[in-house]
């Protein structure tokens, strides 16, 4: 009987010593992930203060985050390339650096919402109206500008033409015949198309007319196809800058801060 009671007392003391092993681990419980966070040196967004501690936007924004949600972490430097490809790989958590948000990174990684828009632009110095004046008329007697007034000399001179091939017999007195007769056509066709309306010349012929109803809502339209894009190139010359891109830049000279990105 003792020696039962005797086992059975060594029995539960080993029992309770492995709930109490047991409930010491779990009370320990494991230990919370660590978010490994990527980062390189972009001021104002991360930078290094003079005793070495990183500070800046994005470090104080993660820092503030990170207390309120109780996330553990630690910074790995490293380059901008090696961010993008670790974050790919999986080998850290996050990236607090202000990266540019591209078609190429949004396959490979995903991005936040914004919560900074850059507004970088490029000083110039400022020119005259004269100069400015005399850069508009460059701009607007380009080749392709000379290309759209041949082409409507010619829609002038095709519809000049076949309304002189209709009124030359019907009506010679106003489109005679030869060299002249083309001429009073085009000469026609010119002041339709402007809409002066001199009335010195007039189609007779019933083809002549048609060719000139036709002509005539023709014209509306080119004109004011015409008129809006000497609009536009006013308006956008007055409102754009001096430097509309980076092609612009090459034949320039082009200073940039010491030491700067």
């Amino acid at each position: 009987m003792r020696r039962s009671r005797r086992k059975l007392l060594l029995l539960l003391n080993f029992i309770l010593a492995a709930l109490l092993a047991d409930g010491q681990e779990m009370a320990a419980g494991p230990a919370p992930d660590t978010l490994i966070v990527g980062i390189k040196e972009s001021p104002p967004f991360i930078y290094r203060n003079e005793s070495g501690e990183l500070g800046g936007i994005s470090v104080w924004l993660w820092e503030q985050l990170a207390e309120e949600l109780g996330y553990a972490y630690r910074y790995r430097e490293m380059s901008l390339e090696k961010i993008i490809s670790s974050l790919e790989k999986g080998n850290i958590d996050l990236s607090i650096n202000p990266l540019t948000v591209t078609s190429g990174r949004i396959e490979q990684v995903g991005f936040t919402q914004p919560f900074f828009v850059s507004n970088s632009a490029v000083a110039a110095p400022r020119s005259s109206e004269l100069k400015a004046g005399l850069a508009f008329l460059r701009k607007f007697f380009s080749l392709n500008f000379l290309k759209a007034v041949m082409l409507l000399f010619l829609v002038i001179f095709a519809f000049g033409f076949v309304a002189w091939l209709f009124e030359r017999h019907k009506n010679p007195e106003e489109f005679p015949g030869g060299w002249r007769g083309l001429w009073e056509g085009i000469w026609w066709s010119a002041v339709t198309m402007t809409t002066v309306g001199y009335g010195d010349k007039s189609p007779k012929s019933v083809g002549g007319r048609i060719i000139g109803l036709v002509w005539m809502f023709t014209a509306i339209i080119i004109i004011s196809g015409f008129t809006a894009s000497i609009a536009s190139s006013l308006t956008v010359n007055r409102l754009g800058g001096g430097i509309s891109g980076l092609s612009e830049l090459r034949e320039l000279k082009v200073g940039s801060v010491t030491s700067s990105a």
